[in-house]
């Protein structure tokens, strides 16, 4: 099915049922006019990203999973970098209405697992269509009682990085190499561990 056959109420009310508020602190969620949420008596952190295709995204090296997580990924990482906890997630999605709806459900996928690791709540958005591609937007809403600013830093500190640094230009360039997307979300961690040692992940 298309989301032209599908239409924007339905997806909408799709999302709601998936996306079902978790928290006391939610007063209204997904399908009203605004979220209300209840003020929480720290200091509020707020991050957005947005991902084109074509210019931040080519699905040719990325499976729809794999983009839904990435982008509340990217954005739970500046939350991160300010010291803070992430709550809140709006999400706004703009689709070709040629966009088969399979592509759209994986993609929620991904952004539900993900919410999940990072202990957030998808509470709000928008949908919108297009005449080709996509475009992404996700804004997390976080706190912390004291942030970490770029300028705080000086001479002396330590600086924390998390997994390898280059490991995402060099899977880039592997999957460039591919051809295609590597949909690692469907393999378990001993058949990744078999690949790796046969060299299936390494060509």
């Amino acid at each position: 099915m298309k989301l032209s056959q599908l239409g924007e109420l339905a997806l909408l009310e799709h999302l709601k049922k998936r996306f079902e508020k978790t928290s006391k602190k939610i007063i209204v969620g997904i399908g009203d006019d605004t979220a209300v949420i209840k003020p929480i008596q720290k200091n509020l952190l707020l991050t957005t990203d947005m991902m084109v295709e074509g210019i931040h995204f080519d699905r040719m090296f990325i499976t729809p999973y794999q983009l839904g997580f990435k982008l509340i990924a990217i954005n739970v990482s500046d939350i991160y970098a300010m010291g803070g906890i992430p709550n809140y997630i709006l999400l706004n999605i703009a689709a070709s209405k040629k966009t088969d709806t399979n592509v759209i459900e994986q993609f929620l996928d991904g952004v539900k697992n993900a919410q999940r690791r990072y202990n957030a709540t998808l509470i709000g958005g928008d949908l919108s269509a297009l005449h080709n591609g996509m475009v992404l937007v996700a804004t997390i809403i976080g706190h912390t009682d004291r942030h970490i600013s770029r300028s705080g830093a000086t001479v002396g500190d330590m600086v924390y990085v998390t997994g390898c640094l280059g490991d995402s230009a060099c899977g880039l360039e592997l999957l460039k190499r591919f051809k295609k997307p590597v949909p690692l979300e469907r393999i378990s961690k001993e058949q990744r561990a078999g690949q790796y040692q046969t060299g299936l992940l390494m060509r």
